[in-house]
C-alpha cells in the first residue's frame, strides 16, 4: 500500500518501484544456496537488456532513462550475489564501457553508482579496480581547456566526461557505504 501512496505520478514513482523491485530480488537471491547459478543467469539477462537499451535511440526520453536506472539497480543486486569474479568483472566492464554517454540523467547516474556500490559489498577490490580503470579511460579524462570552449560551451564529449567522473565519484561513495567490515 505504501508504494501506491508514495507520491504523485512521475519520476519519483519509477524510483520507488525500481528500489522496491531491487529489494525483492535481493531477498529472493539471498534465500538461494551459495552455489546456485540463478544470480549469474539473471545478470546475463540484465546485461542483454542493457545492450538493447544502449542500441535504442537516445531520444526515447524519460522512460528509457527510468528503464536504464531500474536495470542498473537490478544488475547491481544480481552481481552482488554472483560468486564468480570473472563473471562479475566482465559484467562491470560492460556496464562501465557502455554507460558514459547515458549518464546525463541524474537518476541513471545515481542508479549506476548505487549498483556499483552494491556489488562492492561482496567484490570490493574488484569494483575498486574497475573504477580505477574507468577513471583512466579517454571517456573520463576529456577536459575543456581551450578558450573557445569556455566561450561557446563544452562539447558533448566533455559533458559526458564530466558526468562519468561525477558517477565514478558517487560510486566510490556507495562503495564506502557498502564496504565489507574487517571483523
Amino acid at each position: 500500500a505504501y508504494l501506491e501512496e508514495a507520491g504523485a505520478s512521475g519520476r519519483g514513482d519509477a524510483d520507488v518501484w525500481a528500489a522496491a523491485l531491487a529489494q525483492e530480488v535481493h531477498f529472493f537471491l539471498s534465500a538461494l544456496p551459495e552455489h546456485d547459478t540463478t544470480p549469474g543467469r539473471l545478470a546475463d539477462i540484465l546485461t542483454a537488456m542493457h545492450a538493447e537499451l544502449w542500441r535504442r535511440d537516445r531520444d526515447a526520453g524519460d522512460q528509457a532513462d527510468a528503464q536504464r536506472a531500474a536495470l542498473l539497480n537490478l544488475a547491481g543486486v544480481c552481481l552482488s550475489h554472483v560468486g564468480s569474479k570473472d563473471k562479475v568483472s566482465a559484467s562491470l566492464e560492460f556496464l562501465l564501457g557502455h554507460s558514459s554517454d547515458h549518464l546525463s540523467d541524474i537518476g541513471v547516474r545515481r542508479a549506476f553508482a548505487r549498483a556499483l556500490g552494491t556489488v562492492a559489498g561482496r567484490h570490493f577490490e574488484l569494483v575498486l579496480g574497475e573504477l580505477g580503470r574507468a577513471a583512466k579511460t579517454d571517456a573520463a579524462t576529456r577536459r575543456t581547456g581551450s578558450f573557445a570552449q569556455s566561450l561557446f560551451g563544452k562539447s558533448s564529449a566533455a559533458q559526458q566526461a564530466e558526468c562519468l567522473r561525477a558517477s565514478l565519484a558517487l560510486a566510490l561513495g556507495f562503495c564506502a557505504v557498502h564496504a565489507p567490515s574487517q571483523e
